[in-house]
């Protein structure tokens, strides 16, 4: 059978499980079964708990963009904002623009996280681990919310911002809207233990 490619240009192949977090490596679904060309599957994964797993990556990155405001439902739209931000970053960096993006998407979750819980009419923040399914869910959420941001009343159109975002997020950079989020995220939940 001949190699799926995404967008038929990127490869699958190359993403390395043994660097990734262990706990994500099961839910990063870049896997053979999830190998697309575009990412748009229509399949209906709310159906089921946990059913989204079996989205692809790329794809759940796309369906995130295309929320909010003037992008409601406009999947063709998002996809040409993947395609074009994987095309900037491969002729950026010189590699494969999945590698960069499920690296990214793996230092973008918070571990820990704070959590209200009520006692006797007060409430205090407590804090705990979060699931890797919770944690892909907000990555991707902290990456298209810095995405935005960056894109709003900017001369770079959103797919230039998605792609300075994923390489930023994969070098664990500051300058990413989505790490100092999770950084923030992480030292709440700290002073909160």
């Amino acid at each position: 059978m001949q190699d799926v490619k995404l967008f038929g240009k990127y490869s699958y192949d190359d993403v390395d499980f043994s660097q990734l977090d262990p706990a994500l490596v099961d839910y990063i679904s870049v896997h053979e079964k999830q190998h697309v060309m575009v990412p748009h599957t229509a399949g209906r994964y709310v159906h089921k708990r946990f059913q989204k797993v079996s989205c692809p990556l790329v794809e759940r990155l796309c369906n995130h963009l295309m929320s909010r405001g003037r992008n409601t439902g406009k999947k063709l739209l998002a996809i040409r904002i993947v395609e074009h931000a994987f095309d900037i970053i491969a002729l950026s960096t010189g590699q494969n623009p999945i590698v960069t993006f499920v690296k990214g998407v793996q230092y973008c979750g918070a571990r820990e996280d704070s959590t209200r819980i009520g006692v006797g009419g007060t409430v205090r923040r407590q804090a705990c681990d979060v699931s890797p399914l919770r944690r892909i869910d907000q990555a991707l959420s902290l990456i298209t919310e810095g995405v935005r941001k960056a894109a709003f009343r900017s001369s770079r159109n959103i797919a230039e911002c998605l792609a300075d975002e994923l390489i930023a997020a994969s070098n664990n950079d500051q300058t990413s809207y989505a790490c100092r989020k999770k950084d923030e995220l992480e030292r709440i939940a700290k002073s909160n233990r």
